[in-house]
């Protein structure tokens, strides 16, 4: 019986966020930052909001995750919230008050606890008529008496009503008495919140997480409700997001024209980007190159050449057009498709073309003219410097010779056809054989 070769896997879970360490195997040194920050944090004893941006994929979780490991060893109280797994509610409100609750009881005394906890059941039930009353209390109740609002909110409403002498004096009577009780409320909120918060010895540090991929009036919400409400001493929020995609959820709910910049500025008071470096030089200063050769452990690629030439070419490409760390994971699960072979390194240009530029891709395929000359532009827009860059020149002769004919192509793309062609037994249309290697759609 024939025995198959060991093939690597199509796909790679994540390792686990934190290792046995925070910042384990931190290859772009963001332990430095997490320093950085966390002496920001001791700096910021009436309460701060700071925004890490960066765009999808980039490691803003990873980042977050180990950087709040990193500050429980050293004795804060954090908190963490996956926002996008919680925007099915309607009012973030509850969620942010219940993972306070659960994080920090056990450090307040048990009189602040129940305070805070008391204030946290009226301020509530306060908001809830913004979103809930016409749901919970039938309409005609709601114009005609309020039998069934509870509390303090339904006594005041009663005193009011007898004074009442119709429908409509009897509604502004109820929503006066509602925006009295609010008011009460969201002082005493934010009274039980500060002695709970300045019970503790340290900030309590408040991670909030994927809210750029909520839902835009949900993520809008939980910024204007920190804001709002939970903005107090020893406090800190640290919102992990993409301020391109919040921006746009904000002109969203807002209106197309809306200033979301001024908007944001007024609920976040620092913004700090996740940095990258994306040089095109193929070593340590290049985070895509960097990250490239730790995915390929992962996948558990052979060690070759032609792994390693491909680890190049790819770090390249992908560090001038700027690919995301999650598109590089993705890369290595298309080259597990394809297969390590002599020929691995010429699969990066339709890989990064495939993942970073999809209408091209299948432009390319349909042999499109006008999709060879788009990746002319985007060839011509990478200046190696002193770097070999073969892969781009090899490429650049290609689809110059779709658009010009080879009689047009210059001598050094004529060279470059010729030097730098893949190693394999092939005739006919080179790219149109390297790209269906890559998707398995058109593989035969």
């Amino acid at each position: 019986m024939t025995t198959r070769p060991a093939l690597p896997p199509l796909y790679v879970r994540n390792p686990e966020y934190v290792g046995d360490a925070p910042f384990k195997d931190d290859l772009f040194n963001r332990s430095a930052l997490a320093e950085t920050l966390t002496g920001y944090i001791d700096r910021t004893k009436d309460g701060c909001v700071m925004g890490i941006d960066a765009p999808w994929g980039e490691g803003k979780s990873w980042f977050g995750r180990n950087w709040r490991a990193k500050l429980n060893a050293e004795g804060y109280k954090t908190i963490y919230l996956d926002a996008f797994e919680r925007d099915y509610t309607d009012d973030p409100f509850t969620i942010l008050t219940a993972e306070i609750l659960d994080a920090v009881s056990e450090g307040a005394s048990r009189p602040v606890e129940k305070r805070f906890l008391t204030a946290s059941l009226k301020l509530g039930k306060a908001l809830l008529p913004a979103a809930a009353k016409i749901t919970i209390n039938a309409i005609g109740k709601t114009f005609l008496g309020a039998q069934d609002i509870t509390g303090d909110v339904a006594e005041m409403v009663k005193k009011l009503d007898e004074e009442a002498a119709d429908v409509a004096e009897k509604y502004i009577a109820a929503r006066l008495a509602e925006s009295e009780a609010e008011k009460k409320s969201v002082v005493g909120f934010r009274t039980a919140l500060t002695d709970f918060a300045a019970a503790q010895a340290k900030p309590v540090v408040f991670f909030i997480d994927e809210l750029d991929r909520c839902r835009p009036d949900f993520a809008v919400r939980v910024v204007e409700r920190v804001k709002h409400f939970f903005d107090v001493p020893n406090l800190v929020f640290v919102l992990l997001l993409n301020r391109d995609q919040l921006r746009r959820a904000i002109e969203g709910v807002y209106g197309h024209g809306f200033d979301a910049d001024a908007y944001l500025g007024k609920f976040i008071h620092l913004f700090l980007a996740l940095p990258k470096s994306t040089s095109i030089d193929s070593d340590k200063s290049n985070a895509t190159s960097v990250y490239a050769s730790h995915v390929a452990k992962r996948y558990r690629f052979e060690n070759s050449v032609a792994l390693d030439n491909f680890v190049y070419a790819f770090g390249q490409l992908s560090a001038a057009f700027d690919m995301s760390l999650r598109d590089v994971e993705k890369a290595f699960t298309l080259l597990a498709l394809a297969g390590v072979s002599e020929s691995a390194a010429h699969l990066a240009w339709p890989i990064v073309v495939k993942l970073k530029y999809p209408d091209v891709f299948r432009g390319l395929l349909a042999g499109d003219r006008a999709s060879h000359q788009k990746a002319i532009d985007l060839l011509q827009k990478i200046d190696p410097g002193d770097n070999n860059c073969s892969i781009r020149d090899y490429f650049l002769a290609i689809h110059t010779q779709r658009v010009k004919g080879r009689e047009e192509l210059p001598e050094t793309l004529k060279q470059a056809l010729t030097n730098f062609a893949p190693r394999i037994t092939f005739h006919g249309d080179v790219l149109r054989f390297l790209m269906k290697r890559i998707d398995i759609a058109l593989m035969d």
